[in-house]
């Protein structure tokens, strides 16, 4: 099945949108969205040393979970 495109769906005024998206996103959220990174990397839970235990467990939990699901036919 091939899927068909409008020929208008690639419009001027679509490329402008995505400019805009695009522009905002990696000139003005990017040092917002690495702020946030460092902030959350050098939160005391995230230093070396500190006890990450609850990752191991959570971890474990998940590989449980799903080897024990059943496809659903």
């Amino acid at each position: 099945m091939k899927i068909q495109i409008p020929k208008d769906f690639f419009s001027p005024e679509f490329d402008r949108a995505v400019q805009t998206v695009a522009d905002r996103l990696l000139n003005r959220e990017w040092e917002e969205y690495l702020a946030l990174v460092r902030r959350a990397e050098a939160h005391p839970a995230n230093r070396p040393g500190a006890d990450k235990s609850s990752v191991e467990q959570t971890l474990t939990n998940y590989r449980c979970h799903y080897r024990r699901a059943v496809r659903v036919p």
